[in-house]
């Protein structure tokens, strides 16, 4: 029956079903038995191989648990320890870049707000296309231009009917800046 078992192990490592695999070989018979031994071994490469690809591909939950499974598997070996690292690593610079592009969209919007358009355009050109953020920032940008261009145009028909008063109040209440770019 054991010799079964660690076959069925030995045919999902084979095949790549590397889950099923691990649930078989951390028994406590199979990893007495010395074919269960030689299977733990190739097993635990295997899960280190394929959490260096969930690493590559920036999955990093998946990677730990691959990695996590290696050292229940195999030990704290150099391999576990580089994978681990590596894996620390990417999350703390991911974690990194997203905080610096929350950063950017807030300062962004902080621009906008305030009726620097163009500045707040300027550091929204430095966010990622991806950033579900940065995009509804974008928009805000795009209907306060709207907003502002059409204010130009009415406070110029206020000054052209000579209606000063109206045309000061039209900028005194949309905001608009002397920033010839916004």
């Amino acid at each position: 029956m054991l010799i079964l078992r660690i076959r069925q192990a030995e045919c999902a490592l084979a095949d790549g079903r590397l889950d099923e695999a691990f649930e078989i070989a951390q028994a406590d018979d199979v990893r007495g038995h010395r074919h269960g031994q030689r299977l733990i071994g190739r097993l635990a490469r295997a899960m280190i191989r394929r959490g260096q690809e969930n690493l590559a591909a920036g999955r990093f939950q998946p990677a730990l648990l691959d990695c996590n499974r290696a050292e229940k598997l195999g030990g704290t070996t150099s391999e576990v320890t580089q994978l681990r690292t590596a894996i620390c690593d990417a999350m703390m610079k991911d974690q990194h870049e997203h905080q610096q592009q929350a950063l950017r969209v807030a300062q962004a919007k902080q621009q906008i707000d305030h009726g620097w358009l163009s500045v707040g355009g300027r550091i929204l050109e430095e966010a990622s296309a991806g950033d579900g953020r940065a995009e509804l920032v974008r928009q805000e940008l795009a209907a306060a231009r709207l907003q502002a261009e059409d204010a130009v145009v009415k406070a110029e028909l206020a000054m052209q009917r000579g209606d000063l008063e109206e045309a000061m109040e039209i900028v005194r209440t949309t905001g608009l800046r002397q920033n010839k770019n916004g």
